[in-house]
């Protein structure tokens, strides 16, 4: 007899043991819809006796180190401190979990595969999660929790759900299985969320603009470098990195207006070729990585093969420091300097085209400000949603 893996098909409160009076909001299968999950949650506020019991079980979905003090005010002073004091010994480690009960009314996150392949409909049940901080003033290493491991998880305010606790890993699971048993709470939630427009995903944003061009010819001349259409291309170099001369200044535009607001933009990289990009000596003495490098060091998920077209090897593409992690998972609240470019980039013809990467912005004229990646994606870390 094969045991049953609640992780499968979630029934409400199967994990944790929870029962509803028979005047409460009952959810089923059929039932676990937005429509109704709404409904019943206004009419009623979802006040109905319900037998909750702590600490509680639930599915780890993201597990992540973190570097910031939890931003939670119910974390304990001695754990607050500790942080601050850089003297804390044990990990940091914040997961979002989901609970079968609490998080009835959302989908589970597909934890199958990496989080820069979620769909619009995963990434708007992560955002819909509680983040749980690992409670180390217990004293105690719990380690790494993996994605579908059943972990123990507790609020230090229970009525309200606020200050998320992780407080062990009770079992060793993995991945989650995919079943068709998912797919059915997927598609009642899809159904319902495309009527709420504050989780659409179908708004375009704002039309990009062309900006005045800012003269180049003061800047340090850089190499002349071959595309790889074998198009010769003169570079100017700004923060030490080569840049075409056709987009250098429409680029300068944007980080004058920047400069302007208090903010200054980093540029880390622009035009690349296949091969290395000496810088002259003149101009900072350096060299750029080329695609066949970055390729080989990086691997095939970050950077992208070489000997072919690209937008870094077209030249309109820039990566520019943000402030914040590079990482697909959300990480709010947002850096000053992402959220000026948030806020403005399209105002001067650049937008955002790898979904996956926060730092990479191309000047693009004419198209629209979600064109490439949808106002509901986490790594715009809930600044629209």
């Amino acid at each position: 007899m094969t045991n049953y893996d609640p992780r499968l098909k979630p029934i409400v409160g199967a994990m944790n043991g929870d029962t509803l009076d028979e005047y409460g909001p009952y959810l089923t299968d059929d039932t676990l819809n937005t429509t109704y999950a709404l409904d019943r949650a206004v009419a009623k506020g979802m006040e109905s006796d319900v037998n909750v019991s702590f600490p509680r079980k639930a599915i780890c979905i993201y597990a992540e180190e973190y570097n910031e003090t939890p931003e939670s005010t119910y974390t304990p002073a001695w754990n607050v401190g500790t942080y601050a004091l850089g003297k804390n010994p044990h990990k940091r480690i914040r997961i979002k979990a989901y609970d079968d009960f609490i998080d009835a009314a959302t989908p589970i996150p597909n934890i199958g595969v990496d989080p820069s392949e979620w769909t619009d409909i995963d990434n708007v049940s992560f955002n819909l999660l509680s983040w749980y901080y690992l409670d180390n003033d217990a004293g105690v290493d719990v380690g790494m929790p993996s994605p579908g491991d059943i972990v123990m998880i507790d609020f230090y305010d229970r009525e309200n759900l606020r200050g998320g606790r992780l407080l062990s890993i009770r079992e060793k699971v993995g991945v989650l299985p995919q079943s068709q048993g998912l797919a059915s709470s997927r598609s009642a939630f899809l159904a319902g969320i495309r009527t709420i427009s504050s989780f659409a995903s179908l708004d375009p944003g704002q039309p990009t603009a062309t900006p005045p061009f800012t003269p180049v010819d003061d800047l340090c001349q850089g190499p002349v470098v071959t595309k790889w259409d074998g198009e010769q291309v003169e570079t100017v170099v700004i923060d030490g990195c080569p840049v075409a001369k056709e987009y250098a200044g429409y680029y300068l535009t944007m980080k004058d207006a920047a400069y302007r607001d208090g903010i200054t933009l980093k540029l880390n990289s622009a035009l690349r070729t296949d091969e290395d990009i000496r810088i002259p000596d003149e101009c900072g003495n350096g060299t750029k990585a080329g695609q066949i490098r970055l390729y080989n060091e990086l691997g095939p998920k970050i950077a992208a093969p070489p000997f072919g077209p690209g937008a870094h090897k077209s030249g309109f593409a820039f990566d520019v420091s943000t402030g914040m992690p590079h990482t697909a998972a959300p990480n709010p609240p947002v850096h000053r300097i992402y959220q000026w470019l948030i806020e403005n980039a399209h105002k001067y013809g650049f937008i955002r085209t790898v979904r996956s990467e926060r730092w990479h912005w191309e000047y693009r004229p004419g198209s629209s400000q979600f064109d490439k990646v949808a106002k509901d994606h986490p790594t715009w870390d809930s600044y629209f949603v």
